[in-house]
């Protein structure tokens, strides 16, 4: 669910790179790893692709897939440095990916927290009526 905190996050990210490429879980993917689909596939993409900065948005279906296309942005693709960011609560140590990430050619980098913004949190606010927990 978009909120303060993922702009906040691709406002920092975009004025590190050229070319923000934002990766997604898909609708199936959401649905294997037993998560809410708060809003379909499509629709979080276009509100992605309106973000100031953001200059593709790509869902995958799998790890294999996700790990596929940063290789493609990474080998294939002259798009120059490429870039794996996580939102600032987040270390790069903490990331399981990191390694795999990293063999790839992309530079694992945590950035842009804002105090406050939760996902998590604002599914909780909507479950209990605007009322914070």
């Amino acid at each position: 669910m978009l909120h303060p905190g993922h702009i906040k996050l691709i406002q920092d990210c975009s004025s590190i790179v050229d070319e923000l490429f934002i990766l997604i879980d898909s609708d199936s993917r959401l649905i294997e790893l037993k998560k809410p689909i708060i809003m379909n596939e499509e629709d979080r993409k276009t509100m992605l692709k309106a973000i100031n900065g953001v200059y593709e948005v790509l869902s995958f279906e799998s790890e294999d897939d996700f790990f596929d296309a940063i290789e493609v942005l990474s080998r294939d693709l002259n798009v120059g440095e490429v870039y794996y960011f996580k939102g600032g609560d987040y270390a790069p140590n903490q990331l399981p990916e990191k390694n795999s990430v990293e063999k790839l050619g992309a530079i694992v980098c945590c950035v842009g927290y804002s105090e406050g913004y939760s996902t998590t949190n604002l599914i909780n606010k909507i479950r209990n009526g605007g009322k914070n927990e």
